[in-house]
């Protein structure tokens, strides 16, 4: 079943009244990412509203939630946007306390006196001589050295056809990217408009690299007739298989121009 408004979501946590959600990943140093703040009351089956997070610039990868006796505090780590704090409105107090239980007072039981136990008188028995066992001396077992682990570096190109185009036109980038040594990851491809604004991505995953190889990656993007005017930069990313984390960034692999 789904729920919330269709927007693109990654992190997902809770106060006993409402659930939140919000959208961020690692995208580089830099990178603008709209948090798509939403939340509904709890059970969040229905009732999902967005709401505006002025001045964060990315999402969550992780939240914690708190309680400070009349409030709910969140507090989410951010990618590349530091800590962020809100607090739930005094509302969020659950509404249910426990009742309080009374204890009896404890009955005034006699205690009985503790009885001394006979003491039997103990036993001498005879402890057998050690008998001379030869010790075998230990083998030398020899120890295999620690695996050492490679490094993996990436390095990474693009051509953009054509590099000036008006709106309404198709542009197709092919973009390089070689693996030192061989390598399995996600390619991600992305274009920005000129006021940095994410405006096409097309990734690729579980992509197997042989050490020093490079493979292409070819995709088409037809530019809207509401886009803005002006360069757009093309930026490529490499990430462990399923977006686990980021190993290599291009900030400005190319760019073009739309008039």
């Amino acid at each position: 079943m789904h729920v919330g408004n269709g927007g693109s979501q990654a992190t997902v946590f809770g106060t006993p009244n409402r659930v939140y959600s919000m959208y961020g990943w690692a995208c580089g140093i830099g990178c603008t990412v709209d948090p798509g703040l939403e939340s509904a009351a709890v059970p969040g089956m229905s009732g999902w509203t967005s709401a505006s997070a002025p001045g964060m610039t990315q999402g969550p990868g992780a939240a914690a939630v708190v309680f400070n006796g009349s409030q709910y505090i969140v507090v989410t780590a951010n990618w590349t946007a530091g800590l962020w704090r809100f607090a739930e409105p005094s509302s969020g107090v659950p509404s249910v306390l426990p009742a309080a239980t009374s204890v009896p007072a404890p009955a005034n039981t006699p205690t009985a006196l503790p009885t001394t136990p006979p003491i039997a008188t103990p036993m001498i028995t005879p402890v057998a001589a050690p008998t001379n066992t030869p010790v075998t001396p230990p083998t030398n077992t020899p120890i295999a050295a620690p695996t050492k682990q490679l490094s993996v570096s990436y390095a990474s190109s693009s051509n953009v056809t054509p590099d000036r185009l008006a709106r309404g036109n198709s542009v197709t980038i092919t973009a390089s990217v070689a693996s030192s040594p061989g390598s399995s990851a996600l390619v991600d491809v992305e274009f920005y408009d000129p006021s940095g604004k994410k405006v096409f991505q097309k990734y690729w995953d579980n992509q197997s690299f042989v050490g020093g190889q490079p493979r292409t990656y070819t995709t088409t993007w037809i530019v809207p007739g509401s886009a803005a005017t002006g360069s757009y930069t093309v930026k490529i990313g490499v990430f462990k298989p399923g977006w686990s984390s980021l190993l290599y960034w291009n900030n400005g692999a190319s760019s073009f121009s739309v008039n």
